[in-house]
């Protein structure tokens, strides 16, 4: 065993290229490319960190508080109570080479490792854009990008110790898992896969100076139409994260995993706008006080932001594989096809807060010892819009002492006081499942007005 637990990856070669060419000779338009390769180096320590704090080189119990039967954890004061055998061994530390043993385990340890017999290969992401920048005028420019990238090599947690189905068994999951007396082993693969194509649209528009009206405009508008997709990461808790997770709702032996984790990733959002302006409106410097006060110094700010609902994965709920994995999904028996929302089944009259979001007629649980028909990210979640906006007004009460300037503030967020909607429950045994029950974020579903003078000198 290398002493580092993997064999090092010492090659890693990371060009970078990029281009710029004006086709035209007038300076109004150019071409730019670019390219490189990056890497992601620090996720074998992170998934390692389990490693290290698992018997017997730490003692470590893992204990669930059931909704729906009795806890395993005892009173806030001893919640290991009910657990003598654990309490008396502690504490427990060692390191590989001074393992006694004699050394304690708790029953069906869990196991924790890397992938052997392979070379580990550092992540790598590639990342490639083209860019085409148009002057339309003075003050106006466009740019269409192109911007890809892929991961390859990223991590991908698996459950080598899955309980195996089998037909009228009445034995418990542990005694269904293949590699005994050991309960979960998790392993840490180098095989995990993640792509994003995006094409983007940006028109700027600067202020242009002279009396016009709209030449002291600022606009920055941005339009993103774009796919993302990976091969079991979502569920993986990323490629960032410290521990390790089952990885996949199907079984590791399962020759259709692949195909079951593939979709789109969490941040998939096809559609992304936002749009921003300054505009400010002329001073009337050669005004009288009262009018140039009154009319003239006002500044006009805003954003408007629309992204498209993302990719949601419809859940079983219960282990209806038998594999302990308890990530199944749901069997999706409607008429239209994956992904259809139907007619949103309605909320009950008892819930105040509610959004009917999924036809729930449409799903039901799967047969003992399948996964379900639900694919990854197949349906989509509410659309996110929001304006916020503010209105300034700049004023020198001293003509003579330009040096000292107020200004009154005020900021509308939320302007239209619309609500964005989370996501609806995706588990189908909860009772709340298919409607939403709440907002993103904590104060992000009500309009805030804030109102202010600020003093410049």
């Amino acid at each position: 065993m290398p002493p580092r637990g993997q064999t090092g990856d010492f090659n890693n070669f990371a060009p970078r290229v990029g281009i710029a060419w004006d086709p035209t000779g007038t300076g109004k338009m150019s071409l730019r490319a670019g390219g490189g390769l990056f890497y992601y180096s620090r996720l074998p320590g992170l998934f390692l960190n389990d490693a290290a704090i698992s018997a017997p080189f730490s003692l470590r119990i893992d204990l669930n508080d059931s909704p729906t039967g009795p806890s395993q954890i005892g009173p806030l004061k001893n919640p290991e109570v009910n657990y003598p055998a654990f309490t008396q061994g502690f504490p427990q530390r060692f390191i590989l080479k001074n393992v006694p043993k004699d050394a304690t385990f708790v029953a069906n340890p869990q196991i924790y490792g890397l992938q052997p017999g392979v070379k580990w290969v550092t992540p790598e992401i590639y990342d490639w854009n083209v860019t085409v920048e148009r002057q339309l005028r003075a003050d106006t420019v466009m740019h269409l990008s192109y911007v890809g990238t892929r991961g390859t090599h990223l991590r991908q947690d698996v459950n080598l110790n899955p309980g195996i189905y089998t037909s009228g068994s009445t034995q418990s999951l542990q005694a269904r898992r293949h590699y005994q007396p050991f309960g979960v082993i998790y392993q840490n693969r180098n095989s995990g896969a993640n792509a994003y194509n995006g094409f983007q649209v940006d028109l700027e528009k600067r202020p242009a100076g002279g009396s016009g009206i709209l030449n002291q405009i600022t606009l920055l508008a941005n339009y993103t139409f774009s796919k993302a997709t990976d091969y079991g990461l979502a569920e993986n808790g990323g490629i960032t994260d410290i521990g390790s997770s089952i990885g996949s709702g199907m079984s590791f032996y399962d020759p259709r995993q692949h195909a079951f984790e593939t979709g789109p990733s969490i941040f998939d959002h096809t559609h992304r706008v936002v749009t921003s302006y300054v505009w400010e409106l002329p001073r009337l410097r050669g005004a009288n006080g009262f009018v140039r006060n009154l009319v003239g110094g006002w500044e006009w700010t805003g954003i408007y932001s629309f992204t498209s609902g993302d990719p949601m994965t419809i859940l079983a709920g219960t282990d209806r594989s038998q594999t302990g994995n308890n990530l199944d999904r749901a069997d999706f028996i409607g008429t239209g096809s994956l992904g259809s929302r139907g007619t949103p089944t309605s909320c009950s009259a008892s819930v105040a807060h509610c959004v009917a979001w999924l036809n729930i007629s449409q799903f039901a649980a799967p047969a003992l010892g399948t996964y379900g028909n639900s694919g990854k990210g197949t349906w989509r979640g509410p659309n996110l819009s929001d304006v916020d906006s503010g209105l300034f007004k700049n004023f020198m009460p001293v003509p003579s002492h330009e040096s000292v300037s107020f200004q009154l503030r005020g900021e509308f967020f939320n302007l239209l006081n619309h609500p964005l909607l989370a996501d609806p429950n995706l588990t189908l045994t909860n009772s709340a499942f298919g409607s939403v029950r709440g907002t993103v974020g904590s104060s992000a579903d009500y309009r805030i007005v804030q109102l202010a003078l600020k003093m410049n000198f």
